[in-house]
């Protein structure tokens, strides 16, 4: 009975035993996973400048039950009917119609937000991203 009692030196030693032998991650992996960290980094620094930047304009706002364009002196504009918009006090909402675009056909100046996008083999126009209906350059 005495013999299956392990004195404490023993057990630390069959735990020492088990330590070392535990299999250990092949240098291969841990070499294979840095690299994938650093040309991912490498990659986000080289594309953080191909981000689109975002212009700010004004125009003349029309809005139907199925349509909003807005109107510059060079453009026309076709605004999605769900698109983000901040109301006047300044809170930002996500895919609806904004509230200063009512479907009523009038006419009404808004300032709006647009991304300059350029498709596989050449065709570029300007997407709107946002329109303010809080801004000073909208009205009512």
């Amino acid at each position: 009975m005495l013999e299956h009692v392990a004195t404490e030196g023993q057990r630390l030693t069959a735990r020492a035993v088990r330590w070392h032998l535990r299999r250990r991650l092949p240098v291969r992996v841990i070499a294979v996973v840095l690299a994938a960290a650093v040309i991912g980094v490498a990659g986000g620094y080289a594309l953080r400048d191909r981000a689109a930047t975002v212009s700010v304009r004004v125009g003349q706002a029309y809005s139907t039950p199925y349509q909003i364009g807005i109107f510059t002196r060079q453009w026309a504009y076709a605004v999605p009917l769900h698109v983000f918009w901040r109301d006047i006090a300044g809170t930002w909402h996500e895919g609806s119609r904004p509230a200063c675009l009512p479907p009523t056909g009038e006419i009404r100046n808004v300032t709006f937000g647009t991304v300059n996008v350029t498709g596989a083999g050449g065709p570029s126009f300007r997407q709107v991203v946002w329109v303010d209906c809080g801004a000073a350059g909208a009205s009512g």
